[in-house]
């Protein structure tokens, strides 16, 4: 099977599959720093594309700081490849709770109370469940990483309104009402991006997102706090612990 058998499986546009292709033979160390990339004509041919879809897809390396292109030299890896971002995915409340403490918010709408909530098949939300709803991006330094929508007790909130939306909700929860926090679940799913979420976290439409929606109950099963967030795929990293039981 070609390759250009397999990219035509995706609706992708063409360069930038192929530009993914290119920067995991980077990560990989196929292509390593300083190392001179193949020819257009010798990706042309191993790709099966046509010579502007690969040199597209070289534009979109560049522009990432992972190859330079050289007039007359040919196409290099960066010598000092930009750090990669990665953000691991916390396993318990106390991870979740030390990796917001770096993180910067900017509020993209609400707070508003909401009526209803699109059902989750994950998690059924308590009766009588009132909400305010605030979408953010979570940052670290100045890069984007996680799209959220946070729905929040609409009481709960307005008692430390100035806090919830000044800091991550679940620090607040943490420091200030730890007392209403007794069981939190989340499940992760993989998808792609839309166009809300490819243009908050400057990503392209359609790259892997990791999904994270989080449900966290008082100690009667009411709902205190539900989230759906998103990550760019490309920076998440899972690390779980296998490890059989000592016998």
């Amino acid at each position: 099977m070609t390759n250009r058998t397999l990219l035509a499986r995706s609706k992708i546009p063409l360069y930038l599959q192929v530009a993914a292709q290119f920067r995991l033979r980077i990560e990989n160390g196929m292509w390593s720093p300083g190392q001179q990339v193949p020819v257009l004509e010798a990706l042309q041919a191993e790709f099966g594309l046509a010579r502007v879809t690969i040199r597209q897809a070289l534009e979109v390396l560049e522009q990432e700081g992972l190859i330079r292109r050289h007039r007359g030299r040919g196409t290099f890896v960066t010598e000092h490849l930009p750090a990669r971002q990665e953000h691991v995915l916390p396993a318990s409340w106390e991870q979740l709770v030390a990796s917001l403490h770096p993180v910067k918010l900017s509020v993209l709408a609400g707070p508003r109370q909401v009526a209803a909530i699109t059902p989750s098949p994950h998690f059924p939300l308590s009766e009588g469940f009132v909400p305010c709803h605030v979408r953010r991006l979570h940052s670290i330094g100045s890069a984007p990483y996680c799209l959220i929508d946070i729905y929040i007790d609409k009481d709960l909130f307005y008692s430390n309104e100035k806090k919830f939306m000044s800091q991550p909700m679940i620090l607040v929860l943490n420091d200030d009402h730890r007392g209403l926090v007794h069981e939190v679940r989340q499940v992760v799913t993989f998808s792609i991006s839309d166009d809300v979420t490819s243009e908050a976290l400057n990503i392209t439409l359609g790259e892997p997102v990791v999904k994270i929606e989080r449900h966290i109950a008082d100690s009667r099963g009411n709902t205190v706090l539900y989230s759906r967030a998103q990550f760019s795929g490309v920076y998440v990293r899972i690390e779980q612990n296998l490890s059989p039981a000592t016998r």
